[in-house]
Order: structure tokens, then sequence, then C-alpha cells
């Protein structure tokens, strides 16, 4: 499975509605199939997983260490803020936007 790590996470243009809001993962890639390992790479959150989450393309992460400042608790809070509201506006989950 291929590893973020030194990762960090951001939600892209505060200015829409919180429901329509999406987390970027930004961090450098262990053991994936397309890129050497270290390269820094961004990808869309769309699910938590046990390990992690999966992006978009339906790739799954798994979450290495994060960078200094950043902690999984805040991503998974974040996360399921985005999520909810989400569902209470009537958009599903895997809905890019």
């Amino acid at each position: 499975m291929a590893t973020i790590e030194n990762w960090t996470f951001r939600t892209t243009n505060p200015y829409v509605a919180p429901e329509m809001a999406r987390i970027e993962v930004t961090g450098e890639t262990q053991n994936h199939p397309n890129f050497p390992d270290g390269s820094k790479v961004t990808t869309e959150a769309v699910a938590l997983t046990p390990a992690g989450f999966t992006s978009y393309s339906g790739r799954e992460w798994r979450l290495g260490g994060p960078d200094t400042q950043t902690t999984r608790k805040e991503f998974e809070a974040r996360f399921l803020e985005i999520a909810e509201g989400r569902l209470k506006a009537g958009y599903p989950l895997g809905s890019p936007r």
C-alpha cells in the first residue's frame, strides 16, 4: 500500500460552503507504483480508512508520520466535519465537488 510521509492537509477554497469543501493531503510518497520514494504529491481524501484514507482516484493511502504541525486527530476531525456537512446537504461522500 502506498504511504504518505511528512504529510499535512488543507481544506481547499475556504470561501465555499462547508459541504462543498475538499481536503487535500500533501506529503512524500513511499511504496507508490507510479512515483519514486520521496516524491512530493498532493491528493484529495474522499474516505477515511483504518490506516489512512482513500483518494478520489480510489487509491488507498496509509498515513505515515505527519509533519511537525499536523496531527492525525486534526485530519480526521476536519474530514468528519466536512462529511457531515455533505450528508446534511444531500451530497454523496465521494463526490468531488
